[in-house]
């Protein structure tokens, strides 16, 4: 009779093992990345700041062969605003990388107004000198909307200031 108790409490400890990794399987298996709501906005955040690094370097190689590439409606003048491109793609590369590494609400907001700020200074510089040679009514288009892109950034300027007071870690809905 003992031998039979201690079969079948093997057996049964055997069968409650396999139910318990089933379990664990089943449970892992459903989700495998599965990761809390906080977590998984702050890795996606981050990854968009990756990957807008990766677009500012590749915008920036652009900027800087245009002449090399002798594009059609660049022309000479643009060499000279060069430095206002650069200023402005080169802090939102900073920006980003500083957020990858930093990422609370407040300071999202104030990088933003820094990004937004060198951003101004470069497309106000380029919509002064106007190096491009577009004909006719597309030299206007052109100008309106480098007009309207500085009116943007002065209204998120004035957005992000505004929630940076108001409220500085709130998260956005």
């Amino acid at each position: 009779m003992a031998k039979q108790t201690a079969t079948s409490t093997v057996l049964y400890r055997f069968s409650q093992a396999l139910t318990n990794a089933a379990h664990s399987v089943d449970t892992r298996g459903k989700r495998p990345w599965h990761l809390p709501p906080t977590q998984a906005r702050a890795l996606a955040r981050r990854a968009g700041y990756t990957a807008a690094i990766v677009f500012i370097s590749l915008l920036l190689q652009v900027v800087h062969n245009l002449t090399a590439w002798q594009a059609p409606f660049v022309t000479p003048a643009f060499d000279g605003v060069l430095w206002a491109i650069d200023l402005a793609l080169g802090a939102g590369i900073f920006v980003n990388a500083a957020r990858i590494v930093y990422d609370p609400p407040w300071f999202r907001r104030l990088t933003e107004i820094v990004a937004d700020a060198f951003s101004f200074v470069g497309g106000f510089v380029v919509l002064q000198a106007f190096p491009f040679t577009f004909g006719g009514v597309w030299a206007d288009l052109v100008r309106l909307a480098l007009t309207l892109f500085l009116v943007g950034i002065v209204v998120g300027i004035v957005v992000q200031s505004f929630l940076l007071i108001v409220a500085p870690n709130r998260e956005r809905e």
